[in-house]
């Protein structure tokens, strides 16, 4: 694991250097005119199907979470795997070469005026097998989130934090959204498209085509996330978003496997001090 250099920082008195977006979970619209998100779930694990309210426990858990992410993320990784995948079928990105919230180090991260993390790294291989130029892609845009069950300027109802999420009617279409994505896709759409984030509602048929969805709460390298693996077309398409993959063979019959993680079951890695 890389190793960063310890250091201290006062931030905003919350643990960040930014006051985190508030989001009401009752309210998938954000006006005051939605219904609850069909799944929601906090850092630490505290969800839509856990009932009462989280304890102090909880929310400190999800706090804890957070600030892992936000300090000490160093790296976002996938596997490609299939006689249809692309010639470079291992892929991640990593703060030494593609930054994280723009920073490479953690103690940089103290410059931050806002959560948002942006990396990208694409590769390219013309496959014939797809008849197509396929792109395989692994991206994070991560926004860390104050969640509540009720009206975010009543605190009673912060039930611990979160990070942002996209509308999966996008994702479908576009195979990447505000969170943690890995997709494939080529000139006829999103192929597969896994994605990481902490609420979402299921997508709508009528403005996206998939031939298979599945949504599921997951641990993430100890981070508690809804997963949601969508095969936008396929034959002998399969999902399993709890194990974070999902297979299509386009309909050519050479099938290629997505998983959110590499061969030794990490998604994330994260920087360690000495």
């Amino acid at each position: 694991m890389p190793e960063a250099t310890p250091f201290q920082t006062l931030g905003v008195g919350n643990g960040f250097p930014f006051c985190p977006e508030k989001v009401n979970v009752l309210d998938n619209v954000g006006d005051g005119s939605g219904s609850e998100y069909d799944y929601w779930t906090t850092l630490g694990g505290f969800n839509k199907n856990s009932g009462g309210n989280p304890t102090d426990a909880q929310i400190h858990d999800s706090r804890v979470a957070a600030m892992r992410l936000y300090w000490n993320a160093y790296a976002l990784k996938s596997v490609v795997s299939g006689s249809g995948a692309p010639a470079s079928s291992i892929g991640s990105i990593d703060a030494a070469n593609d930054k994280i919230y723009g920073k490479e180090f953690p103690r940089e991260r103290v410059c931050s005026e806002y959560g948002l993390g942006m990396l990208d790294a694409l590769l390219y291989d013309d496959n014939e097998a797809f008849y197509e130029v396929l792109s395989y892609s692994i991206m994070t845009n991560t926004c860390l989130v104050r969640m509540y069950d009720g009206v975010t300027t009543d605190e009673d109802n912060f039930v611990g934090f979160g990070v942002t999420s996209e509308a999966l009617d996008d994702v479908v279409n576009y195979g990447n959204g505000t969170g943690m994505s890995a997709y494939i896709d080529e000139e006829g759409g999103v192929i597969i498209s896994l994605y990481l984030c902490s609420y979402a509602d299921d997508p709508d048929p009528s403005l996206a085509t998939y031939d298979a969805v599945d949504l599921a709460y997951a641990s993430v390298n100890g981070l508690h996330l809804l997963s949601t693996a969508i095969v936008g077309f396929g034959n002998n398409v399969s999902t399993n978003a709890a194990n974070l993959t999902a297979t299509s063979d386009n309909g050519v019959g050479d099938p290629v496997t997505l998983t959110f993680k590499d061969g030794s079951g990490d998604t994330l890695e994260f920087y360690t001090y000495p």
